[in-house]
C-alpha cells in the first residue's frame, strides 16, 4: 500500500461523514431507494426525489409512498399542488409555477451524469429557494480538505418553497464525482469575498 492510500482513505471517511444529508432544517434526507415507489410507472415513481421531498408533510410522503397506481399518482400530485395554491378560486397556481420554472433550470443548470439537475443536492436548492445572492469558490487548504463551491443567501430573505428561509450559506463538494451538500469542519474559516 502506497503512503497516500491512507490519506485518501481518510479523506474519503471524512467528506462522508462531514456531508449534510438535508436542505431543510428539520428534514433528513433519506437514501433514493427509499423514496422512490416501485409500484409506479417511470413517470411517477421517481416524484419524491429531489425539492418535492422538501415541501412534502411526512404525512404525505407516506401516503405517497402507498399509491399503487399511475392514476391514483396523477391525483394525488394534483391535490398535492392544490394545497400549496395561494389563490384557489383564481386561474392557475403561482407557487407549482415557480416550481416548474426553477426546476427546468435546475435541468439545465446541475445535471450531472445520469442524474436530472433538479435531483442534485444544487438544483433541488435551486428549486426551493432560488438563486443565491452570491458563488465563490473556496480551494481546500490541505489534502484532507475538499475544495468548496459556497452559496450565500441575503441575510432578509423570503421563505422558500418549503416555507422556511434558507440557510444564510450552503457549502458543496466533490464527492464520488458528484456535488453535494457539505458541512465543513468548524475549524475552517470561510470568509465572504
Amino acid at each position: 500500500m502506497s503512503p497516500r492510500r491512507p490519506a485518501v482513505l481518510s479523506l474519503t471517511l471524512v467528506v462522508a461523514l462531514l456531508a449534510v444529508p438535508a436542505f431543510a432544517k428539520k428534514t433528513k434526507r433519506p437514501d433514493t431507494e427509499d423514496i422512490i415507489n416501485y409500484r409506479l410507472g417511470i413517470e411517477h415513481s421517481h416524484w419524491l426525489v429531489g425539492p418535492i421531498y422538501y415541501m412534502a408533510s411526512p404525512e404525505e410522503r407516506t401516503a405517497y409512498l402507498a399509491l399503487t397506481g399511475d392514476d391514483e399518482a396523477v391525483a394525488f400530485q394534483d391535490e398535492f399542488w392544490k394545497r400549496r395554491d395561494p389563490e384557489p378560486d383564481i386561474f392557475g397556481n403561482p407557487v407549482r409555477d415557480l416550481y416548474e420554472r426553477r426546476a427546468d433550470e435546475a435541468d439545465r443548470r446541475y445535471r450531472e451524469a445520469a442524474v436530472i439537475g433538479r435531483r442534485t443536492d444544487r438544483g433541488a436548492l435551486y428549486v426551493l429557494y432560488g438563486e443565491p445572492e452570491l458563488i465563490f469558490f473556496d480551494p481546500g487548504r490541505t489534502p484532507a480538505q475538499p475544495d468548496l463551491e459556497v452559496w450565500v443567501y441575503p441575510k432578509r430573505v423570503e421563505d422558500g418553497l418549503t416555507d422556511e428561509r434558507p440557510q444564510r450559506r450552503y457549502y458543496f463538494a466533490e464527492q464520488d464525482g458528484r456535488t453535494v451538500l457539505f458541512t465543513p469542519r468548524a475549524s475552517r474559516r470561510i470568509e465572504i469575498p
